[in-house]
């Protein structure tokens, strides 16, 4: 666990985390608000993929995390950790 507050748990997350994923990633009214396009089930895979290599690189400046409700662990989106030149970012998705 990254972190947890009342109601959540911030998690890594995993290749069990796929189908959730992928309804939030090929969702237009959520992914309109993240990124143009929406991916297909094998490009959300690969992406997942990608997204849990990156925890352990060493110089990583990106990370995704699964957020969970506490009450039934139901996956409800991901938060992401955005480190660049001056700052670190926040991007949440619902």
């Amino acid at each position: 666990m990254i972190f947890e507050t009342e109601r959540l748990l911030v998690l890594k997350l995993t290749s069990d985390d796929l189908e959730p994923f992928h309804e939030m990633q090929s969702n237009r009214n959520v992914m309109r608000f993240v990124r143009a396009k929406i991916m297909t089930y094998k490009d959300n895979k690969k992406d997942l993929k990608e997204v849990i290599e990156k925890y352990d690189k060493p110089n990583n400046d990106f990370w995704i995390y699964a957020v969970k409700r506490k009450s039934d662990n139901a996956f409800i989106g991901t938060v992401a950790f955005v480190k660049d030149e001056k700052m670190m970012k926040l991007v949440i998705v619902f």
